[in-house]
């Protein structure tokens, strides 16, 4: 009997290489906000769910508590758990003026344990404290409605908040009461050869300058406070991963950043600056699709990590 040799090209062994690496890695436990599914859970490296909870609409924010609860916004609701799930501090937001119905998409929570929000449809940001009850606010104007108004929110070690309003693809530096102090613009980026689409979600890093997610169809990209590219991670970049939204993101203090992206090949990637792909969670209807993601280990968060 004739033996048959096989012969693979140097391209399908780096295929098979990348492939096998992907798999084999060591994919942590997460904590994801996830969109379409209504809830924020804990993901346990072997794919199960230890912990969920569940939101009024869209979760596209969530945070581990140190009391091994969670605490995430969706829809018109801000909730705080403790470990069993047992909501301890809720906030729902209400419709104001003539607005008919109101989304939460983000939330910025305090070391003290209450949250600043911006409030989708009711054009304005607002610091709730652990009662569930409004302790101050301020009105901020942007195109949109309910849905289209806000994404991310995040306040700084200086006081101020950097603002993502979704439908202006724009991102904003505001002070303790609202005032514009940077713009940067969907067309400062276009110039550089980076487009957004609804764009998503930024955190400041320990440099000063911004970490990004684009959108749809859009890149990660770090920026400077004046909104000039100093790095871009681009769907062309990753040739065993579809891009499709970019969306929330996590860096961790080796500098690996795990990112979030919505409806595409994967849900989560953890990458490093040189753009290699370190592990990969491969898309799931069946779970939902995650627009933000926080590392934890034994349910704990780093608080090292910056989101």
């Amino acid at each position: 009997m004739k033996s048959t040799k096989y012969c693979l090209s140097t391209a399908m062994i780096a295929a098979l290489a990348s492939s096998m690496a992907l798999s084999a890695a060591d994919v942590p436990q997460l904590l994801l906000a996830v969109y379409n599914k209504r809830e924020a859970v804990v993901r346990e490296p072997d794919g199960s769910i230890s912990q969920r909870v569940k939101l009024t609409g869209s979760c596209q924010d969530a945070w581990m508590l140190d009391n091994g609860g969670i605490a995430a916004s969706g829809g018109d609701l801000w909730v705080m758990t403790d470990a069993d799930g047992k909501p301890t501090t809720s906030y729902t937001a209400p419709a104001l003026g003539n607005t008919n119905k109101v989304e939460l998409h983000n939330g910025h929570l305090m070391d003290d344990g209450s949250v600043w929000i911006a409030e989708g449809g009711n054009s304005r940001l607002v610091h709730v404290g652990v009662d569930g009850k409004v302790a101050e606010q301020f009105e901020f104007k942007v195109a949109g409605n309910h849905h289209g108004q806000f994404r991310s929110l995040r306040k700084t070690d200086r006081g101020t908040f950097w603002l993502v309003a979704k439908q202006e693809n724009t991102l904003y530096e505001l002070d303790k009461d609202g005032k514009v102090l940077r713009k940067i613009t969907p067309q400062t980026m276009k110039r550089q050869g980076v487009e957004w689409r609804a764009l998503h979600s930024a955190v400041e890093l320990e440099n000063g300058n911004l970490f990004v997610g684009g959108g749809y169809n859009s890149s990660f990209c770090e920026i400077t406070p004046e909104g000039k590219v100093v790095w871009e991670l681009k769907n062309s970049d990753l040739p065993d991963i579809n891009m499709t939204f970019c969306a929330g993101a996590e860096i961790q203090p080796d500098g690996t950043m795990v990112l979030a992206i919505f409806n595409s090949s994967h849900m989560v990637i953890a990458v490093n600056r040189d753009k290699d792909v370190l592990w990969a969670i491969e898309a799931d209807d069946k779970f939902g699709r995650p627009t933000h993601v926080q590392v934890l280990k034994d349910g704990k968060a780093n608080n090292k990590s910056i989101r």
